[in-house]
């Protein structure tokens, strides 16, 4: 005899254990390996796009440079140069007319005043 039942039934649960255990570690394998070739394939088919978005990016910096180069730093230099000019402009036209005498205010209606869309004459 092979020994009392319970013995037999342990032995059995045992060797059903350890092939189940077997069957998920190769099942866990596979599926590893499965993920590994995923990500082999798409490493592989994102490359063109990188070297596209590397491409674009490369003609957008030029782009930005040759803007920089070209329109912003001599349009900076022409505002610094009115912003500097700004103080003895402002103060030509403070003397300008601090000596030029002042229009008389006329009534409105009067004859000879108005405004000059419409020339004030009826």
């Amino acid at each position: 005899m092979i020994g009392p039942w319970h013995v037999v039934l342990r032995d059995v649960m045992v060797f059903l254990a350890a092939l189940a255990l077997f069957v998920s570690s190769l099942f866990l394998t596979l599926v590893g390996w499965q993920l590994w070739r995923l990500a082999r394939d798409l490493y592989g088919g994102s490359e063109p796009i990188v070297a596209s978005v590397r491409r674009l990016v490369d003609g957008v910096s030029d782009t930005v440079g040759y803007v920089s180069d070209r329109v912003i730093g001599p349009g900076a230099d022409a505002v610094a140069g009115v912003r500097g000019a700004k103080g003895p402009m402002r103060r030509q036209l403070e003397r300008f007319y601090a000596v030029m005498p002042r229009p008389s205010k006329s009534k409105p209606g009067a004859k000879g005043g108005g405004s000059a869309v419409g020339g004030g004459q009826g």
